[in-house]
C-alpha cells in the first residue's frame, strides 16, 4: 500500500496562487504506477489557505458560508486530479473525509480507514483532501492533509509515505538532506512559509508516529521523482 500526499505547495503556490495543477496532474498520469494499491491525499492549496485565513477559519464561529466556500474550492483541487487520472485509465473515487472521521479538539476521534481500504482492495484509488469535518469539542476545524495521510499510513500498515512537494526534500543550509532521523529532523529550523497547516515540520512531527512505513518527501513536480519514489530509489529525503 503506497500513501500519495499531494501537497497544497505543489499544486499552487501559497503566496502568489499561481498554478501547477495542471503539470502535477500530467505527472500522476505519466508515474504513478496501475498495479499496486494506492491512496491519494490532496492539500488544501492557495485557495484553500487564503480562504481560511482571510475570514480567520479556525473553528466554526457561526460563519458557515465561508465555511462551505473553503471546501467547496478544496474539494475543485482534488476533482481536477481525479477527472485528468480518469482520462489517462486509473479508477480514482472521491472518498469525503468529513464523512469518514470525526475530531476531538486537534485529535482524529474516529476514523473509517476500512472503508478506505476496501475501496482500494477492490482496484479503486480512493481520493481524500484537506477539511473542515466535525469536531465534537464544538463545531467544525480544519484538517491538514499531512494528518490525514500520516493516519492512513498508521492504520493501514502502508508500505510507503510519500509526500509530494515543491522542494526536493528536506534542505539545510541550503543543502538536500537525503536520508535523516526523525528525531534529528525534528531539529532543523524549517523556513516559515506562513503554511496554515504547519508546512515541513508538521510533516515531521506526523510521520514520527510510524514505525513500519518507508518515508519521502520528494518535488513531485520534478519529472521523474514520483516514479523513482514508487520503485524505492534513493530519491528526495528518506526519513527513517
Amino acid at each position: 500500500m503506497i500513501i500519495l500526499k499531494v501537497g497544497g505547495s505543489a499544486i499552487s503556490n501559497k503566496i502568489t496562487g499561481e498554478s501547477h495543477i495542471s503539470e502535477v496532474a500530467d505527472i500522476l498520469c505519466e508515474e504513478l504506477p496501475k498495479d499496486e494499491k494506492l491512496i491519494i491525499v490532496v492539500g488544501a492549496g492557495y485557495i484553500g489557505h487564503k480562504i481560511a485565513k482571510e475570514n480567520l477559519l479556525f473553528k466554526i464561529d457561526n460563519n458557515q458560508n465561508k465555511w462551505a466556500l473553503l471546501r467547496y474550492k478544496v474539494n475543485e483541487n482534488a476533482q481536477y486530479l481525479i477527472g485528468k487520472l480518469i482520462d489517462a485509465g486509473y479508477a480514482p473515487i472521491e472518498m469525503s473525509t468529513s464523512s469518514l472521521l470525526k475530531l476531538n479538539n486537534n485529535s482524529i476521534e474516529s476514523f473509517d480507514y476500512k472503508l478506505v481500504e476496501s475501496y482500494a482492495n477492490l482496484g479503486f484509488i480512493p481520493v481524500l483532501h484537506s477539511d473542515a469535518p466535525i469536531n465534537i469539542s464544538g463545531g467544525i476545524s480544519i484538517l491538514s492533509g499531512d494528518v490525514i495521510a500520516s493516519e492512513l499510513a498508521l492504520k493501514l500498515n502502508a508500505d510507503l509515505l510519500i509526500f509530494g512537494t515543491d522542494v526536493d526534500g528536506i534542505i539545510n543550509k541550503q543543502k538536500l538532506i537525503s536520508k535523516i532521523s526523525k528525531s534529528d529532523a525534528m531539529k532543523i529550523e524549517y523556513w516559515d512559509n506562513k503554511d496554515l497547516t504547519g508546512g515541513m515540520k508538521n510533516k515531521i512531527i506526523e510521520v514520527k508516529r510510524l514505525k513500519n512505513t518507508a518515508i519521502r518527501i520528494i518535488n513531485i513536480r520534478k519529472k521523474g521523482m514520483l516514479s523513482n519514489a514508487i520503485k524505492r530509489l534513493e530519491v528526495g529525503t528518506f526519513i527513517e
